[in-house]
């Protein structure tokens, strides 16, 4: 691939914070299985704070746990107050981050928390956003916080690995289905 196709691949799928607050409401957290983005959740938070952390409570096969059961605790530990986490239940009707999103969003939306930063591994951060924005209110205010996991999975590098060639077409693939899945009513 030439350097424009890649640039025009980053973009489509790498997404910087927008820095629309100095200090979010909530953070939804979706650290999958990749325990050293909580130092980085936690810079972040240890700078900005936040009134509220929420997990998803989604049972993750490589942690043997949920994922608010295995992070809750390593939080705790490091200063996080106990009472600033929430897990976010499973959907029933919607499996996945899909499910996870909308959850956290049917909490949410009726709540007066405004600012909502949405954490996750930077390869993930614009589908994250993207599903933020189909689901929450229009009042409410989102950003992100791109993580960086273990995998180099990042614009610089993602090139140089089948496992990260493999994660960010997944991503792309990822965009057409929720296009197809969720907006195409909206756009009728």
């Amino acid at each position: 691939m030439n350097k424009s196709v890649i640039e025009c691949i980053d973009e489509m799928v790498f997404m910087d914070r927008i820095n629309l607050f100095e200090k979010p409401d909530v953070i939804l957290y979706h650290p999958g299985h990749f325990p050293e983005l909580n130092e980085q959740l936690l810079d972040y938070y240890e700078k900005s704070g936040a009134n509220l952390i929420m997990i998803p409570e989604v049972f993750n096969d490589f942690l043997k746990c949920s994922e608010f059961d295995f992070y809750s605790p390593l939080l705790i530990k490091k200063g996080i107050e106990k009472k600033k986490l929430m897990p976010i239940p499973t959907s029933n009707s919607i499996k996945g981050v899909d499910g996870v999103i909308q959850s956290a969003f049917s909490f949410l939306n009726n709540t007066s928390n405004k600012n909502i930063l949405l954490a996750g591994k930077s390869f993930f951060c614009k589908r994250f956003y993207f599903l933020a924005s189909i689901y929450a209110n229009d009042d409410k205010v989102l950003d992100v916080l791109p993580l960086q996991d273990n995998r180099d999975i990042i614009p610089t590098k993602w090139t140089q690995s089948e496992k990260g060639r493999a994660r960010i077409l997944n991503e792309i693939e990822q965009y057409a289905n929720i296009i197809k899945e969720k907006t195409s009513a909206l756009l009728l």
